[in-house]
């Protein structure tokens, strides 16, 4: 089954209009110019996958595992993304506008000419993670763990930060 095919059922499922029970599960594959929007994505496993020019529009992705995966040139537009696992990815010119994540993990990260807009990130951990040449535009951080990171190139515009860990060497630019 062709990974659209899959995608359809998938989300068929999800959303109780079938009762055959199904998954989402890929490893270590290249998935190119695919838009997700239509698609249900909560509690699905892409590990090592590459997404090249991807739109995740207003996909629900709470319960994912992304674990290793490449994110490069990607879209993300309201999107909720609660208790996922997200950690060891690497996000490469991909912009997030309306991002709710809530408990998730990016552990490992490394975001390099990312915006992130409108984002809002509950006791999240970021940790031991890199951010190159990244913009958060009126982002709303609570309860979040950025220890250990390294910070190039970072501007927080317009940004609320409440009860969040940074080393006490993290240089941001606070606008």
């Amino acid at each position: 089954m062709n990974i659209i095919d899959n995608l359809i059922k998938y989300t068929a499922y999800s959303k109780g209009e079938i009762s055959l029970e199904c998954d989402l599960h890929y490893e270590d594959i290249e998935i190119d110019e695919v838009d997700f929007s239509p698609y249900d994505l909560n509690n699905s496993y892409f590990g090592g996958v590459t997404f090249k020019k991807c739109c995740f529009t207003k996909v629900y992705l709470s319960g994912s595992n992304f674990g290793g995966s490449i994110m490069e040139e990607c879209v993300f537009n309201s999107n909720e993304l609660k208790k996922s696992s997200w950690d060891d990815m690497k996000f490469i010119c991909t912009n997030f506008k309306n991002l709710d994540a809530f408990r998730t993990t990016f552990l490992y990260g490394q975001f390099k000419e990312c915006v992130l807009e409108q984002c809002f990130f509950s006791r999240c951990l970021l940790s031991n993670s890199v951010f190159d040449n990244v913009k958060f535009v009126n982002c709303k951080f609570e309860d979040v763990n950025f220890s250990e990171s390294i910070f190039k190139n970072v501007i927080m515009e317009k940004c609320e930060i409440k009860n969040v860990e940074l080393d006490e060497n993290s240089q941001i630019l606070y606008l």
